[in-house]
């Protein structure tokens, strides 16, 4: 369905002298759509759950990392959406139960967290798909940023909350999580299906 939507959009944007396949329009706008799909879902469940900012917050802070750090692709836009929302359902119950025993001077548990994320994106990122192909200065550049976003995400984190008693901001602990879980999986698939096809 998101498929066929996606090409009447692109047909009625396109221009027909322009040189670019019909299929690389639809593909952009079946990627904006599912996004837009995914955190509507999200916010709307912000709103009736009271976890709005929180919400923001969580869309936020995952697609910053994710943009270059990569992680688990999955193969069609529903699973897509339904991983985010799981994603999305997983963060704010660690939020909500982490929340409770946060405290001003409790930064040893962000700094293991950010310690063993930085870890993991350093030995993995950014993880490829087929869809999108990284060359190594590529590489590079998005395992700089993607580490450089994590710190910042991090301590943001911890002195937005200390300083303005932000609470909503500690959902950035459990979408670091995520994004972690995310990128190891991927890795962990990827390697599995290579040893298939070698055997």
């Amino acid at each position: 369905m998101l498929h066929s939507v996606s090409e009447k959009i692109a047909y009625l944007i396109s221009d027909k002298e322009d040189s670019y396949p019909m299929e690389i329009y639809t593909y952009g706008i079946e990627l904006i759509l599912s996004s837009l799909i995914g955190t509507v879902l999200v916010i709307a469940s912000g709103i009736i759950f009271n976890l709005f900012f929180e919400s923001i917050i969580f869309s936020l802070a995952l697609s910053g990392i994710r943009f270059f750090s990569g992680g688990y692709h999955a193969k069609t836009y529903l699973k897509c959406n339904i991983i985010y929302f799981l994603s999305y359902f997983f963060t704010m119950i660690v939020y909500l139960l982490y929340h409770q025993y946060f405290t001003k001077y409790n930064a040893g548990t962000l700094s293991v967290l950010i310690t063993v994320s930085i870890l993991i994106v350093a030995l993995f990122s950014p993880v490829e798909n087929k869809n999108k192909k990284i060359d190594d200065d590529q590489k590079v550049k998005f395992k700089l940023l993607s580490i450089i976003i994590l710190l910042l995400e991090g301590m943001g984190c911890y002195f937005i909350f200390n300083i303005f008693n932000f609470s909503e901001i500690l959902v950035i602990i459990p979408t670091i999580i995520v994004v972690d879980i995310s990128i190891v999986a991927e890795v962990i698939i990827k390697r599995h299906n290579f040893n298939i096809a070698t055997e």
